[in-house]
């Protein structure tokens, strides 16, 4: 096995610790907005609302934060981490993290600087409430057998399908978000 660096072993940390701040949000507003989750234990954001809500949250939040090309590769290599990411979840996820791009776009537009000066409970919130927008007008996809097909050129150009086991890596595992 070869032996990570100190900058890869930086970056996997910031990247968990970032994980682990989306997931506790996604299920801050999960109570709140009373979207799905899965049942299975061990996989409650999986290939479901919950799922789609915090890609799209990593996605605006992301871009917002450090612009959209940042939120553009953390997506990808989050997708390229994923053990086996069979093609229909990549799918979902990819789709989503574009959608909480252009969430972004849309803050950025209907704010302007004032979104740098609201609290980050506030830019929660803001990116919150239009994801659940969204997910009730059906504009993310929630499930992975979903027929509509992601388009995004370098999403597909670093696409790395795996031997699909039909089961992707539980939370606690991912190294970046999941």
């Amino acid at each position: 096995m070869k032996k990570k660096n100190f900058l890869e072993e930086r970056i996997q940390k910031q990247a968990k610790e970032y994980n682990d701040e989306v997931a506790s949000k996604t299920m801050k507003y999960q109570k709140k907005f009373g979207f799905e989750l899965n049942p299975t234990p061990g996989h409650s954001t999986w290939n479901v609302e919950a799922d789609a809500f915090k890609h799209a949250f990593m996605g605006a939040d992301l871009a917002l934060s450090k612009g959209n090309a940042y939120s553009l590769v953390a997506g990808i290599y989050h997708e390229n981490q994923t053990p086996n990411n069979p093609k229909g979840e990549w799918n979902m996820d990819s789709w989503n993290n574009a959608e909480g791009r252009k969430i972004a776009e849309e803050i950025k537009k209907e704010y302007g600087n004032k979104f740098n000066k609201l609290s980050n409970a506030e830019k929660d919130a803001a990116i919150a409430s239009k994801i659940i927008l969204k997910m009730r007008n059906g504009e993310l996809i929630t499930h992975p057998d979903d027929k509509r097909k992601f388009k995004g050129f370098f999403e597909n150009l670093f696409y790395k399908s795996g031997k699909s086991t039909g089961q992707a890596a539980p939370e606690h595992i991912s190294t970046f978000y999941t």
